[in-house]
């Protein structure tokens, strides 16, 4: 990672701002705005009113992009490379996996088996995420 500024913002976003309000809790409009702020140093692109609820995890937010108005829940893990549309509405917990293993040899255990390589995943525009969905590479 070369840019400074990226690396101090995912410091902060990390240490600090993970944790701070969500709505309904007092605060939530600072916490918001907050991680809003960090999160346009850190993806690669961030549309308008985006927000970013506690605890989600984006590694270091390589080629993530979202759009206006859009929203990843609490607790929510987003992988490398994901698009993620304009007006989108995310649950908490939700999951978008960018790699994954091979597990088509059989006599082979999965743990010995090559990752198998980057696949991006992008999401439209006006989706609705639900609770503790799964998104598979690629999709």
């Amino acid at each position: 990672m070369k840019d400074p500024s990226k690396s101090i913002a995912l410091l902060i976003y990390y240490l600090i701002a993970k944790r701070l309000p969500t709505q309904p809790v007092p605060g939530w409009r600072i916490g918001y705005y907050i991680r809003r702020k960090l999160v346009k140093r850190i993806f690669a692109s961030c549309g308008r009113n985006v927000i970013i609820k506690q605890h989600a995890y984006f590694g270091t937010g390589t080629g993530i992009r979202i759009g206006d108005n859009s929203q990843v829940g609490e607790r929510s893990v987003i992988g490398a490379y994901t698009k993620i549309g304009k007006d989108v509405i995310m649950a908490p917990e939700v999951i978008i996996w960018s790699v994954t293993h091979r597990f088509d040899r059989v006599e082979v255990p999965i743990n010995r088996q090559e990752g198998i390589g980057l696949r991006p995943v992008e999401i439209g525009d006006d989706v609705w995420i639900g609770q503790r969905v799964i998104i598979m590479p690629g999709v």
